[in-house]
């Protein structure tokens, strides 16, 4: 009798081995499944930010952008009325120099 014990614990242990090893395949494929949506949400919450950031970037990169345009366009219109005012001098001294000219010819 004590053969058949030793047989059926060996047949019991052999079906409690099986019902383990398929809880563990099942439990791995679980886990593969788990991860790939984790890595799925963390790739997601990670573009997320990216966006975020490229957007605060683009805009802290336009603003800066219109205050140089700005400064230029403050900078040409400085050079514009300074050249504008030379010219005016240099049209009155060289009307003068003609001027001038003239009435020495004329003498």
């Amino acid at each position: 009798m004590e053969h058949i014990n030793v047989l059926n614990r060996i047949i019991e242990a052999d079906k409690n081995a099986k019902a383990l090893t398929g809880a563990a395949i099942a439990r791995r494929e679980h886990l593969g499944e788990d991860i790939e949506r984790e890595k799925a949400k963390l790739r997601e919450e990670y573009m997320k930010r990216a966006r975020e950031r490229v957007d605060a970037e683009f805009g802290r990169e336009r603003a800066l952008s219109a205050r140089r345009i700005a400064e230029l366009e403050e900078k040409l219109r400085r050079d514009i009325i300074e050249t504008d005012q030379k010219l005016a001098a240099r049209r009155e001294s060289l009307a003068a120099k003609v001027f001038s000219m003239i009435l020495e010819d004329a003498r």
